[in-house]
């Protein structure tokens, strides 16, 4: 599609609410399939992760005491059930700004992972797979260091889950909620894998969730640098309960 603009037509009817987020396309350059086309900005690996609900937590406290320039060294994810930061009322999408905000105080972000259930209808998963172009691109747009998210699903899905990402450079996955230790899922991550390796040729991989998988030792084997990050959960009982940033 040509877009007429360098970011996307606002209606100058006053009192118009913008409800598809329209600010976040502003500069995009489009793929093929209207997707904003992104890349990993951070110039660093990440050496920790927070899920975006600690991260919100942390950025709560940190206000109430007055530290309105504080920083962590740490990423910031979304590998974390939908409705801990894609609700209806609380969710990035919506409140992308808040968003934002927050992650101005931390290292960057990585892993904006909307779900794309296998059952959910093709508009629907389309439209996740767009959204996370959109918030990466718009995080990118405003200096935050990103590192894109890589999503795929069954087999129909290649032909747009890999559309605007970048090539040779370093993505994020979540392993978390996976189902990897059911052996009837492997077949379709382990694929998947193989395919977004193929066609973007990534140079590393931050993998939030366990690596303890032959996919993985196979993607190394074939020169792709992996660093692993446990997910919440792990971390959670591996430090007694405590939070671990």
């Amino acid at each position: 599609m040509e877009h007429l603009t360098s970011g996307c037509n606002r209606s100058s009817r006053r009192g118009l609410i913008d409800l598809w987020n329209s600010e976040l396309y502003e500069e995009a350059d489009w793929t093929e399939l209207d997707n904003p086309q992104v890349r990993s900005t951070a110039v660093r690996l990440p050496t920790a992760v927070i899920s975006w609900r600690d991260a919100k937590r942390i950025h709560k406290d940190s206000i109430a005491r007055g530290e309105r320039s504080y920083h962590v060294h740490a990423f910031i994810h979304c590998y974390i059930d939908d409705q801990k930061f894609a609700g209806e009322r609380e969710g990035i999408w919506r409140r992308w700004r808040f968003f934002y905000e927050v992650a101005s105080h931390f290292e960057g972000i990585l892993g904006v992972d909307f779900s794309t259930h296998a059952d959910f209808p093709e508009p629907v998963k389309r439209i996740q797979f767009h959204k996370m172009r959109v918030i990466e691109h718009g995080a990118i747009q405003r200096g935050i260091p990103t590192i894109v998210n890589a999503r795929w699903g069954t087999r129909e899905t290649w032909s747009y889950c890999f559309d605007g990402l970048p090539e040779n450079s370093v993505l994020s996955i979540g392993v978390v909620g996976s189902g990897l230790t059911r052996l009837e899922n492997r077949p379709v991550f382990d694929n998947g894998l193989r395919k977004l390796v193929e066609i973007k040729r990534p140079r590393s991989l931050v993998i939030v969730g366990s690596t303890n998988y032959p996919i993985f030792e196979e993607i190394r084997a074939g020169g792709v640098a992996v660093t692993q990050f446990d997910g919440d959960t792990c971390s959670y009982f591996k430090n007694g309960g405590k939070k671990y940033v």
